[in-house]
Formats: structure tokens, sequence, C-alpha cells
């Protein structure tokens, strides 16, 4: 019987051969694009090589092939109660200006609920995974194999992983913000900013372009706090199950565990943060319809 983690390990070491073949590449020779209907955000030959190459993985498996699968450039394939959710290359946008900071992600729902999520940062060569009730962790990648580009995970590199919990200085705490700014987002954002910092959860902010990179670095203790606020699909809260196993909480508008069709999504190290940072969210995204 098939391992979903160990599949979704196995798709996302698939596709990151294409983001290490491509990645560094011209616009022209990457086939830049943009997707009016999504804001006008980029998409390239990484993103449709890798999730090909992904989505490969997953349907060669008996067990999985006719599942679900929800993907970010193909849209949606297959019917059941499983769901995979593949983001292939989150953070395109960096491709134009060669900044190695995105990441791919795969989150697994079952019933309506998640169950799993894999995190591949192709850049720092590290894997995070997660499954309901079995703790997150990160392995290291290397390079080799049969094909140039390729990774493996290395083995006996696992360790578990706990958001920082310990600190409650805001000189000492980082959040990390949705890096999509328009007319929908920006005010909303400013705002959920200038009302965190006054209430003295943070006074550093970092962004990378990638959603999913930031669900990792606060499962991982190096982030405190992170805003969605441009959400394209559920692919972009796909790291929810790894922070809850690392001891936080990633939650809705509502409080409620993430679901598809939300368009703002919080998360907290510190679970006793989650109340009050509800209530400046929900105050900053009254009525938000979304960033498109």
């Amino acid at each position: 019987m098939a391992d979903k983690l160990e599949v979704a390990k196995k798709a996302l070491l698939a596709g990151s051969y294409h983001v290490r073949a491509l990645f560094g590449k011209t616009m022209s020779e990457i086939g830049g694009e943009y997707k009016s209907k999504d804001g006008d955000t980029p998409r390239t030959l990484i993103d449709t090589h890798a999730e090909a190459a992904i989505l490969k993985v997953i349907r060669s498996e008996p067990e999985f092939k006719n599942d679900l699968i929800n993907a970010e450039e193909s849209g949606e394939s297959g019917s059941g109660k499983r769901v995979w959710y593949v983001d292939p290359f989150d953070g395109t946008s960096n491709a134009q200006i060669k900044l190695p900071m995105s990441t791919m992600g795969i989150g697994i729902s079952e019933n309506g609920e998640p169950v799993a999520s894999v995190i591949l940062n192709p850049f720092e060569e590290r894997l995070f995974y997660a499954e309901k009730g079995s703790g997150a962790f990160v392995s290291r990648l290397v390079l080799g194999g049969l094909l140039p580009n390729s990774y493996y995970e290395k083995p006996n590199s696992e360790f578990s992983l706990n958001t920082d919990r310990i600190s409650d200085s805001a000189k000492e705490r980082f959040a990390w913000i949705d890096s999509m700014f328009n007319a929908n987002t920006t005010p909303r954002k400013l705002e959920w900013i200038a009302r965190m910092q006054e209430a003295g959860f943070f006074q550093n902010v970092r962004m990378t372009g990638s959603n999913i990179d930031y669900s990792s670095k606060v499962a991982e203790g190096r982030g405190h706090f992170q805003l969605t606020d441009a959400v394209g699909g559920y692919y972009d809260l796909c790291g929810c199950i790894l922070i809850e196993q690392a001891r936080g909480r990633m939650v809705n508008i509502r409080g409620e565990r993430p679901k598809p069709g939300d368009q703002v999504a919080i998360a907290v190290a510190n679970p006793r943060d989650l109340d009050a940072v509800l209530k400046i969210t929900e105050k900053c995204y009254k009525d938000y319809k979304g960033f498109r």
C-alpha cells in the first residue's frame, strides 16, 4: 500500500529537476506569460514542466491514480474524497529577476480536511513534511542520481520541527507577509502591519514571494506570524498541517482551519497569540473579496 506522504515527496523531487534545469535562464527561454484571470500573476515553463512531472508521479501510483488533483496550472482532474493540491513553483515572479526564493508544495485533504503537507525548497535544498497526528519534520536534499539537477533525500538527515514559542519581544519576532500589492490588497495589508506593530507583535517584516515558503519558515521557527491575502488556490495554504504539527496554528478569517475558497489566512507560531491576531485581521479584512 503506497504511503501518500512518500508519494508526495517523490512527486516534488521529480518536479524539482525542472526547477534546477530552468531557473536562471532568460524569460524568453522559460516562456514567461501572465494569467489575467489570476491578477496578472506569471507562469513559465518551470511551472508547467514541474507540474507535469509531479502529476505523472501521483498518477503512476495505482492507489492514487484516480484521486482528485487540483493543480495551479492545469486545474482539476480525477475525482474522489482525497484531494491533492499542487503548487509546482510558488513565487514564479522571482524567476524574472533570478531570485532563488521560490518553493514547491503539495497539500493533501481527505473528506474535506487537510491531512498532510509536503514542501520542497529547491534552493535551500530542504524537504519539509508532516502528516496529521505524526509530527512535522525537515530533511536535507542532495544532488545526484541518474540525471543532473536531480535531488534525493539524504538518509538519516531528518529532524523534527517546533515553532519558536519562547520570545515575546517585538524586536526578535518576524512576520512573513504576502508580497502581492495591488489596489485590493495594499491598503488592508499596510493597515494589518501597522495594527500588529502597534499591538507589539513584531517590528520585522520579510517577504520572499512564496506563501508556501512562509509556512515552512513559521513551522521551523524562522518566523512568528504569516499573512496570506492573495490566495490563488488552496495550494497556497498547503503548509497548514506542517504548521499545526510543529505546534503552531493556521486559520482563516473565521478562526477555523483554512478551507478551499478562503481569501485570507494567518498563522502564528505561538497559539496564545491567535485570538488577538485574529481580531486585528478581522478588522483589516472585513468584506474583503480577494486580490483579483
